[in-house]
């Protein structure tokens, strides 16, 4: 089976990705506008929805953990069906477009739908309706972030530009994080956090679908790209968990995926239970972290240049180590601890984010050139799918063993249940991103194996070299 590339309609678009040379700011900007949206949607759900679920709408943590577990599998599911399609999509705008532009109704939809829950529902018709909920945001989630994040990998074929490309997104991304954030503080502080979660979810209605359908109206798609994906889907993920650096980046992004998700659910239980003088502040605090997240983008672009992006990404993960140790041993009197892990983790999770998304790019040109495939929804959707069981078995770990730890809602905890919080914020991370540290030393790919690929691609498909 053949597909004929359509080279895409150039009439409204200003902007567009190259082959060679930097990338304009005005495209990096374009690229990365939507992901302010999900960013912003993404860690409302990651990091409230289980207080949400079990203190306003009173679900027991171990059936709410269930059902979120289940509806994440379905998520997962979605990713590779996303990506796959998106790979084989030739329409006249791209591949990657239609998919962002048509999934942006369904994305605000399931946003309204997921924080706008009846009040008569009874315990299981709540779990019903949120599990549903769930499902739904996370499929219209995944039907714009996939194409998204593969867009970003055909950006350029630059080994340090990507990283810029990607350190756009992820600003983008802490902004919405940021929002995110402030919406949380907005929502423990309110009488009627029902009301307050319905009025975010329209608001976010309201700014979403504009600003998604605002990008890609601004973006132009690489035409020599069109009708590149894989022919069969099965043979398309089999190329994915062929490829040694792409298995041993999928480990890495389930256990991170996985510490940060415990970090995320746990934080609203730490800051009520264990450090309950800080309660009206915990919005302030986490987007304090976020602003730490922000300030530090351009320290890690240098160091990556200088060092590589492995070693800085290994850098960044004892950051990590250091900073989700220091949170065990936080107690009054010891505040400067609360700031020493704030700025360690709030910086790494920059340099995660520049740093992942850009090696991810050099992987799928392994890929090309070992399969003359662009398969860049495949590798993205796979990778997706990895970090959401991780954030799943997180959530589900987490909800069990408060659980088993005798934890209640909205009444003082027992030392028991204290000391499951705390290792679940604070013991458990360690472990992951020392695991984290260890695998990727083992990872090999680097600037000066890049180059020999890239060489070998552009003489095959009589492209120029990009410029250094």
């Amino acid at each position: 089976m053949t597909t004929t590339p359509t080279t895409p309609t150039t009439t409204t678009a200003t902007t567009t990705a190259t082959t060679t040379g930097k990338l304009s700011l005005a495209t990096i900007v374009a690229y990365s506008a939507p992901t302010l949206v999900l960013g912003f949607s993404n860690s409302l759900v990651s990091i409230y929805i289980l207080k949400f679920a079990t203190d306003v709408m009173l679900i027991a943590p171990g059936l709410f953990a269930t059902v979120f577990a289940i509806a994440r599998v379905w998520d997962a599911v979605s990713d590779p069906i996303a990506g796959y399609l998106s790979d084989r999509t030739t329409s006249k705008y791209g591949r990657r477009r239609p998919w962002i532009a048509l999934g942006a109704l369904p994305l605000a939809g399931s946003v309204i739908f997921l924080w706008s829950p009846p009040e008569s529902l009874s315990e299981t018709e709540a779990a019903i309706w949120v599990s549903v909920a769930i499902a739904c945001f996370y499929t219209a989630y995944t039907i714009v972030a996939v194409p998204q994040l593969a867009l970003g990998a055909e950006m350029t074929p630059d080994y340090h530009e990507r990283s810029r490309v990607f350190g756009g997104r992820g600003i983008f991304d802490f902004l919405g994080v940021l929002l995110a954030a402030l919406a949380i503080w907005f929502l423990q502080t309110s009488d009627n956090p029902r009301e307050a979660a319905r009025w975010i979810a329209w608001s976010f209605a309201g700014l979403s679908i504009p600003l998604l359908w605002l990008s890609v109206s601004r973006i132009v798609e690489r035409p020599d790209y069109i009708g590149r994906g894989a022919h069969a889907p099965i043979a398309a993920f089999r190329d994915v968990f062929r490829n040694h650096h792409a298995r041993l980046l999928l480990t890495v992004f389930f256990l991170e995926n996985m510490g940060m998700s415990l970090i995320a659910t746990m934080t609203p239980f730490i800051i009520q239970y264990i450090m309950p003088e800080y309660s009206a502040e915990s919005g302030l605090l986490m987007a304090l972290a976020l602003v730490i997240t922000l300030v530090s983008f351009p320290l890690w672009f240098p160091l990556s240049r200088r060092f590589g992006k492995r070693n800085t990404w290994i850098a960044s993960s004892i950051f990590k180590v250091v900073g989700f140790g220091s949170i065990m041993f936080i107690e009054p009197g010891r505040e400067w601890l609360g700031l020493l892990a704030l700025t360690l983790i709030g910086s790494s999770l920059s340099a995660h984010i520049i740093l992942a998304a850009s090696v991810k790019a050099d992987v799928v040109d392994y890929d090309e050139y070992v399969t003359g495939e662009r398969k860049e929804g495949a590798y993205f959707a796979i990778w997706n799918l990895v970090q959401k069981l991780g954030g799943a078995v997180a959530v589900l770990t987490g909800g069990i063993a408060l659980e088993i730890s005798g934890y209640e809602a909205n009444v003082e905890q027992t030392p028991n249940a204290i000391f499951m919080m705390r290792t679940l914020y604070s013991g458990v991370p360690v472990v992951l991103y020392g695991l984290v540290i260890v695998l990727l030393a083992n990872f090999t790919l680097n600037q000066r194996e890049h180059a020999e690929i890239r060489a070998e691609i552009d003489r095959r498909n009589g492209t120029s070299p990009p410029s250094s």
